[in-house]
């Protein structure tokens, strides 16, 4: 099995597509899955409240907020650790309404309000239904309610990854997601990497002073693991005003980051060797060096058409790259230039003009047992466009170089009935620098099957990148931790890229506050570099996905894969690759 990607993907990927039956969508009530429905049914009881089937036209009268514990009675025992939550202010939830009292209904700028409000951090559910007064309804006025159910924000947070005996990264954190209910959170960080370790503080506020404006500040202080030395540090800013519904025509950016490191190329658990091109001896050279880097930017927006989007973007910035091979680095003259050619990023300051162009339509598919379990999730559907002009310039900037960087790409998502959905992109970007260098083309594709019969989704995605006279030493790898389970981190290492995963998902079963499900999954993949043969590795596999509804609305994910080809093959090679969030 050492052939490229099978055809028999692309076939299963047609076959399955033109099968699905055209379903027309379905009202936002009918949407609900059974876990919200239940959620809302309980507030629409208490409060003798009952929906209104055709809210359209009619003015909105008041705002109802309900907003649900981190445990709920179901839970059990467990309720009792309510007392050391803080649940989101009315006050928050009512200033991202994008319509008040007096306003007529609008199902589209509800959406986007439930869209603003849909933070992983902050709550499981949000659900706005316009509702009559169970004993006194009107003809010609709506209320509003609005049900939410918060998650448990003063915790310690964690994300890993792990590909069989390596700890790709671990990352905490002790935080307060939900300041005084406010949705403010601040935070003290700690991140694990194979050679390092991080040690950082976090502050976010969505609303500044109770303005659109949001503002972020975070930095960190990097240890040795094995020596506990400083040996880097990074922070950085950023504060604006985002495009947060189709209504808004102005938006901005203003941030900075800076951060000096020691970059490490792991494969598993080992530093990747490096053998020079243009010299006869073997001289295994650690793939690792130092770098200082920093950039800031300050970006405008202006956004025209409401369902129908055009963004232009247009603003100014700069990035500084200083990378320096490290104070242990012993190699020969030419060696190390070759060392400096094929491994270490450029060194090189661009101060630049942007300018850039987006395209896309607010029109959305609502999905269940997707990417998390029994919580409703958006997909834009329709095309979407975007180019991006980069001009540094010597005279106006004191750029290093006189370039111009040229980027765009395009896509479509295809809804499929209300349950399905199938998308293609693809994008292309070039450096004119004398002549056009580091280009890159990119493409993907996939597809959403239906829910069978409650039973669970097919689903496919395939990727790939090329690129031409590579200037700046831009990689891929592919591995367990990159979308090719079954083979160690990072195994392959190349300039190009070709990679489809076929996986099929269960639907979730809940216990107690956990929700459970399965995985079955094929992956291929292979990285090369120019004027090499790619080598297809294929793998097959099993997993497990567990999603704890009170904390978070991403499922723990669990696989375990078997290379089927290559040099190690069979289930006493397989590897166990864990971590948060689905593979792909």
């Amino acid at each position: 099995m050492t052939g490229g990607i099978p055809r028999f993907f692309v076939a299963v990927m047609w076959v399955v597509l033109l099968s699905i039956p055209s379903v027309a969508n379905a009202t936002r009530w009918q949407d609900l899955s059974d876990f919200e429905r239940q959620t809302v049914e309980r507030v629409l009881a208490s409060r003798q409240l009952v929906v209104e089937p055709n809210p359209d036209g009619k003015t909105i009268q008041d705002m109802l907020i309900d907003t649900r514990e981190v445990f709920e009675e179901e839970d059990g025992f467990v309720t009792i650790l309510n007392v050391l939550h803080t649940t989101t202010q009315d006050e928050v939830l009512l200033r991202e309404m994008l319509l008040k009292p007096g306003d007529v209904y609008d199902h589209a700028r509800i959406a986007d309000t439930e869209r603003n409000l849909r933070n992983p951090f902050l709550r499981s559910i949000v659900v706005i239904l316009p509702v009559q007064r169970q004993n006194a309804p009107s003809l010609d006025t709506v209320d509003l309610l609005v049900v939410t159910r918060d998650v448990w924000s003063l915790r310690a947070n964690t994300n890993f990854q792990t590909t069989g005996s390596a700890l790709n990264f671990l990352s905490m954190s002790l935080s307060e997601n939900n300041l005084a209910g406010l949705n403010k959170g601040a935070a003290l960080t700690f991140l694990l990497q194979q050679a390092t370790m991080d040690f950082g503080a976090r502050y976010e506020d969505p609303r500044l002073v109770g303005s659109r404006h949001t503002f972020i500040v975070d930095s960190a202080i990097i240890l040795n693991r094995t020596s506990f030395e400083a040996e880097g540090a990074y922070g950085g800013f950023s504060f604006g005003v985002p495009l947060y519904s189709r209504d808004t025509r102005w938006g901005y950016s203003v941030g900075f980051a800076a951060r000096q490191e020691t970059f490490r190329d792991y494969v598993g658990t080992t530093i990747r060797t490096f053998d020079a091109p243009s010299t006869l001896e073997k001289e295994q050279l650690d793939r690792m060096y130092d770098w200082f880097g920093m950039s800031g930017s300050v970006i405008g927006q202006r956004a025209f058409g409401t369902d129908i989007r055009h963004v232009i973007r247009f603003g100014i910035g700069f990035s500084f790259s200083d990378p320096s091979l490290p104070d242990n680095f012993s190699a020969g003259k030419q060696a190390t230039e070759d060392f400096r050619r094929y491994v270490m990023a450029k060194d090189e300051y661009s101060g630049y003009f942007l300018l850039g162009y987006d395209f896309f339509v607010h029109d959305y598919i609502e999905l269940y047992d997707y990417d998390t379990f029994a919580l409703s999730e958006e997909i834009r559907l329709g095309p979407s466009v975007s180019a991006t002009a980069t001009w540094a310039s010597v005279a106006l900037f004191r750029s290093d170089v006189n370039y111009l960087r040229l980027g765009g790409s395009v896509g479509y998502t295809f809804g499929i009935g209300d349950d399905a959905l199938a998308y293609l992109s693809s994008g292309v970007s070039s450096r004119l620098e004398g002549s056009f260098g580091d280009t890159a083309i990119s493409w993907s594709g996939g597809f959403v099957t239906p829910s069978w019969g409650g039973a669970g989704r097919l689903f496919g995605t395939t990727l790939g990148e090329y690129r031409f006279d590579n200037r700046r030493n831009a990689q891929v790898t592919l591995g367990g931790d990159s979308g090719l389970r079954g083979l160690q981190s990072r195994s392959l290492i190349g300039e190009h890229l070709l990679r489809a995963n076929l996986e099929y998902r269960s639907t979730s079963f809940r216990l107690w506050v956990l929700r459970f499900g399965g995985v079955l999954f094929y992956d291929v993949g292979s990285a090369w570099d120019t004027g090499s043969d790619p080598q297809f590795f294929h793998t097959l596999g099993i997993g497990a996905r567990v999603l704890i509804l009170p904390l978070n609305r991403n499922v723990i994910r669990v696989d375990y894969g078997i290379p089927l080809n290559g040099d190690r093959v069979g289930f006493q090679h397989g590897v166990v690759t864990a971590g948060f969030e689905q593979a792909f």
